[in-house]
């Protein structure tokens, strides 16, 4: 336990101080993590650095931020991807896609443009459960991230 405090306040804590003493405001660096995090598990492997740049972009949020959370939890968003797409697939009328990957190496094998079409179906219904899961996901880090950004803010900040 003492070994995690001490990375959380050796690495965690001084990012969060440099991104605030930069003079972002903990709003905004709050939104700059939620939406890290909120996207950065979407069931879209491979795009999602582009994404939320350009989501970055328009928003004018803290790109080092947001791209640092995204990363962080991509290994999360790899993990999430199966269960998002049997999710998915509840809301599609059952199994899209075989249970296992030999079972969907094998369909590819004799029937590549059907299991593309198969699994591009599984993925928008994916994406689907995403959406439903994301907005609660998003306000609640949103709402944590505040109230720690808005403390350190007051501890750091002078």
């Amino acid at each position: 336990m003492r070994a995690l405090r001490k990375i959380w306040e050796s690495k965690v804590v001084t990012l969060i101080k440099k991104f605030l003493q930069q003079g972002i405001s903990p709003e905004r660096l709050a939104l700059s993590v939620s939406l890290g995090i909120t996207l950065g598990i979407i069931p879209l492997i491979g795009v999602t650095t582009v994404m939320i740049a350009g989501i970055v972009f328009l928003l004018r949020l803290n790109f080092a931020a947001t791209q640092l959370v995204h990363y962080i939890v991509h290994p999360i968003q790899i993990a999430l991807f199966v269960p998002f797409i049997k999710l998915g697939e509840i809301f599609h009328n059952g199994d899209v896609l075989p249970g296992s990957f030999f079972g969907l190496l094998h369909q590819a094998k004799t029937d590549l443009w059907g299991t593309l079409q198969d699994f591009w179906i599984a993925n928008l219904s994916a994406i689907g459960i995403w959406v439903i899961i994301a907005i609660p996901l998003g306000i609640i880090v949103y709402r944590i991230s505040l109230v720690t950004f808005k403390k350190y803010a007051l501890i750091y900040i002078k």
